[in-house]
């Protein structure tokens, strides 16, 4: 059963990827922690409603968790602050595993049953299941810039297709969720620049497209214009909502786009394609996170 399973690379969506410190002069013992969404491992323990706390001293706390993840423009991180993802599964799995000593693990959890579910049938890390994170906060062309993302995917890629024995050639499936099919959307059009559409079709075998925000998100021309507290309403003012939802240079990439989408946009298989209403077809049919995840592996299994 194992020599006939695809390679699996997963794409997170957006807010989705575990970030870390790699710099700091604003705090330098953060270095190696966690600030999305790690909110216990920097210290937060005097939070209220309404973004109030017990004392400045948490306060400032706040503010300099916030100068870390606020951009300075499009293309640049506040000034002293260097951010990177953390890589493999472990940044996809829950975005705070250690809250409450890890009680409250499982209410931040993103990819972490689906992980598990492949897991389960025999899918391991680094052999035939990887995660692609990225800092979700910037656009395409700054993560392929700043990171080199793209071309690592490429690479990363083919060293998946052509390590797994019998299925050599056969191509990887490409999991995204959310904004993270955008990113694969971007990933092929560079591919295909950078290498032919030979390349894409030795190497890409099937792309499961769950959540995928192909018109756009109106969510994300309201987080620009007002703010969004992505669930941190306890102590993010409406007025930090508002500066932080307009430095990620990610959010117009996910604005609401016109009818001229609607031709074929995606390759499901070989030669084989799916329209944009088709899709939202089928997504009115996953009512839930949970459903999500039992479509994912019924899908995997239609292409072993």
């Amino acid at each position: 059963m194992a020599s006939h399973r695809l390679p699996v690379v997963i794409v997170p969506g957006f807010c989705s990827t575990r970030l870390e410190v790699a710099h700091s002069d604003v705090c330098p013992s953060w270095k190696g922690r966690k600030v999305w969404l790690g909110l216990s491992s920097i210290g937060f323990s005097a939070m209220h409603g309404k973004g109030t706390f017990d004392n400045e001293e948490a306060l400032s706390l706040k503010n300099k968790w916030l100068r870390h993840l606020v951009l300075a423009d499009p293309e640049s991180e506040s000034s002293g602050v260097r951010l990177r993802p953390v890589e493999g599964l472990e940044g996809v799995k829950y975005l705070d595993p250690d809250s409450f000593m890890g009680l409250a693990a499982e209410a931040s959890y993103v990819f972490a049953p689906v992980i598990k579910a492949l897991a389960d049938v025999g899918y391991v890390e680094g052999v035939d299941l990887i995660a692609a994170t990225f800092d979700w906060r910037f656009a395409p062309s700054v993560l392929e810039k700043r990171d080199g993302y793209f071309s690592s995917l490429i690479d990363s890629i083919e060293t998946l297709n052509e390590s797994n024995g019998p299925n050599r050639q056969r191509g990887v499936v490409l999991l995204a969720h959310s904004m993270g099919n955008k990113v694969v959307s971007y990933f092929l059009e560079f591919a295909k620049q950078r290498r032919g559409q030979a390349w894409l079709d030795r190497h890409v075998h099937t792309w499961i497209a769950a959540g995928a925000p192909h018109l756009g998100a109106a969510q994300a021309l309201r987080s620009t214009i007002f703010g969004d507290k992505f669930g941190l309403d306890a102590f993010v003012t409406n007025s930090e909502a508002i500066a932080f939802g307009r430095s990620l240079s990610a959010c117009p990439w996910l604005f609401p786009i016109g009818s001229q989408a609607e031709s074929c946009c995606f390759q499901l298989r070989r030669g084989l394609f799916q329209k944009i209403r088709e899709v939202m077809k089928f997504a009115l049919l996953l009512d839930s996170a949970q459903e999500d995840i039992y479509i994912y592996i019924y899908l995997l299994s239609c292409f072993v």
